[in-house]
């Protein structure tokens, strides 16, 4: 059960990675399209995997 949960937090983890990189790959036309502020995106987009 312990190892279910851990490999689940490192998933999870691996996933805001991979979505945050991709928001900072964005321009500010798409962020626009998602109305999501550029400063927004850079902001979320350097958080560390673990916030």
């Amino acid at each position: 059960m312990i190892m279910k949960r851990l490999l689940k937090l490192v998933q999870q983890a691996s996933q805001r990675q991979r979505t945050r990189k991709q928001l900072l790959d964005l321009s500010p036309e798409q962020l626009k399209d998602i109305a999501v502020d550029v400063s927004d995106a850079r902001r979320e987009g350097r958080k560390r995997f673990w916030q």
